[in-house]
């Protein structure tokens, strides 16, 4: 028998289960949401793999709401791989938008050294990278 989850909580539900009981999120709501608001709930999926590649999906998309979502990750997960992942979606978003190189300003006292490390290497690249242009 499959497991079915919430695509927003990622808790296992009952097979044909309207309502979340673990978050109250409507399921059948999930089919309406635009490709990028999937992805970004699918940066509260269980497996590592899967939020990688919601991450580098985000980053191609490269919107500002992707930009905020990525920073909202660094308060909840722990996971290095996902956020050295993340670090790099930011960086490469920093030469689009504005609030993603003030991201990686934020985050660059990250409480792994593995992560403050990644962003400060980022953040040297891309204003290097923005000087050159000017």
């Amino acid at each position: 028998m499959p497991a079915f989850f919430c695509p927003k909580c990622w808790k296992e539900v009952k097979e044909n289960c309207k309502v979340c009981p673990h978050c109250g999120y409507k399921i059948g709501e999930f089919s309406l949401l635009s490709y990028e608001e999937k992805m970004i709930l699918a940066l509260n999926h269980r497996v590592d793999e899967f939020k990688i590649n919601a991450i580098r999906i985000l980053k191609n998309i490269g919107s500002e709401k992707a930009v905020i979502a990525l920073r909202e990750l660094f308060n909840k997960e722990n996971s290095i791989p996902v956020l050295l992942e993340a670090v790099e979606a930011l960086k490469n978003l920093a030469f689009r938008h504005e609030i993603a190189l003030k991201c990686l300003k934020e985050i660059k006292n990250h409480r792994a050294r593995v992560i403050r490390d990644a962003v400060n290497s980022s953040l040297i690249e891309v204003e290097s990278l923005r000087s050159q242009q000017r």
